[in-house]
């Protein structure tokens, strides 16, 4: 087997719109397991990636954008943002236009969307009882999306990405977290080089994967960008793009 490693994106990629994941994806990918190692690499939290995790027999998680790193569901890493200046910073996301935020914590989330409230997905953001340790990272809402390029997250050492499903929100994390970053503490660890690492994604945030990753593969919905980046298109995350590709290459 030519590569040893498979990282593997979730929503758009491996992932139905119903976000399941199918019979022939788990097997595909657990065959694989078998031989080398799967990481999935998410934009996910922990707690809503693992169930796929587990199912996948994958033995690393990227999680949050590479912000918390695992191995075998062990934190070996994380990066967080900067707790000094988050609190300045969150302030002056909300004094832009209809604006609103949803900060997530390890084991939390606060925010400013009644509806996320009211159905329990978070808790209300009181900036007076405000704690700036330990954040993952920032969703950002707004649908004047001048104040995306007009706002300056490099000062409070931070950087921005869309959110590909949704355009009216960016997401904000630390200036240096990003998936490749996480999968090179996974690869430090079980000595293996990034050439030896074959990727799939469909998002920005899989950008520099493609870029240094010895093998990229994108999914036929990708953005036009990622397809352009990659080395290689596959099908569709409905048409199990990935597993047709691990079946035709991998075993």
């Amino acid at each position: 087997m030519k590569y040893k490693i498979a990282v593997v994106d979730l929503d758009q990629t491996l992932l139905h719109e119903d976000k399941t994941l199918s019979e022939r994806t788990v097997q595909a990918l657990s065959r694989f397991a078998q031989k080398g190692k799967v990481i999935v690499a998410t934009g996910r939290a922990y707690s809503r990636s693992i169930e796929y995790v587990r199912k996948l027999n994958a033995q690393g998680l990227i999680a949050l954008n590479g912000a918390v790193v695992y191995d075998q569901e062990q934190i070996v890493a994380k990066k967080e943002i900067n707790a000094e200046k988050t609190k300045t910073m969150i302030e002056a996301l909300l004094k832009a236009d209809q604006s609103d935020v949803l900060v997530i914590y390890p084991d939390i989330n606060y925010g400013t969307i009644s509806d996320f409230i009211a159905s329990g997905w978070c808790k209300k953001l009181d900036m007076n009882k405000f704690n700036p340790l330990e954040i993952q990272k920032i969703f950002w809402f707004t649908p004047c999306h001048e104040y995306f390029d007009q706002f300056n997250v490099s000062q409070y050492g931070c950087r921005m990405i869309v959110d590909k499903e949704n355009p009216d929100c960016r997401i904000i994390m630390n200036e240096k977290v990003n998936k490749l970053e996480g999968l090179k503490i996974l690869c430090r660890r079980w000595n293996v080089s990034l050439d030896e690492i074959v990727a799939f994604g469909d998002d920005m945030n899989d950008l520099e994967l493609f870029q240094e990753c010895g093998w990229s593969v994108a999914v036929s919905n990708a953005l036009p960008m990622i397809k352009e980046a990659a080395k290689e298109v596959c099908a569709s995350n409905e048409e199990e793009g990935v597993a047709q590709w691990m079946e035709t290459h991998a075993e």
